[in-house]
């Protein structure tokens, strides 16, 4: 389990605590504290907002085709091409229209409805961060 400190109201991964403590504020003239203070401010006037995204895109037909790619994207080339290939798998088989499928999915990892193309983006996020940001998606909402 990774470590965490905890600054302000956030439980931060102790590693990226120490990244900005000690090697990105240095020298920029911000101090720790009102870094810190202004992260926490950011990061809880987002939560009502991500939450909002994620009810309102992961439910019903839509939370089912994020569901069914995160079963079956870790057995493809993450690659684009194979990307865009398993959407349009989920697509048909769950008789869906692309928007059902590719909008939820990208409000699952990237918390945005309006992003490049889905399969472009998930190749450049990368496989584990993906599915780990869809398992916490998926757990949210």
């Amino acid at each position: 389990m990774t470590e965490r400190t905890t600054v302000h109201r956030l439980q931060v991964a102790t590693e990226l605590f120490r990244f900005i403590e000690d090697q990105v504020l240095p020298g920029t003239g911000i101090e720790a504290a009102a870094f810190w203070q202004g992260f926490d401010q950011i990061v809880h006037d987002l939560a009502p907002k991500n939450a909002a995204l994620l009810a309102e895109h992961l439910q019903g037909p839509g939370r089912e085709a994020v569901r069914v790619f995160a079963e079956r994207c870790s057995d493809i080339a993450w690659e684009r091409a194979a990307l865009g290939a398993l959407i349009k798998q989920i697509v048909a088989e769950l008789k869906l229209k692309m928007p059902q499928v590719a909008g939820p999915l990208r409000v699952a990892v990237t918390g945005q409805t309006q992003t490049p193309s889905i399969d472009a983006v998930l190749e450049l996020v990368g496989r584990e961060a993906t599915r780990a940001r869809i398992a916490a998606a998926l757990a949210a909402a």
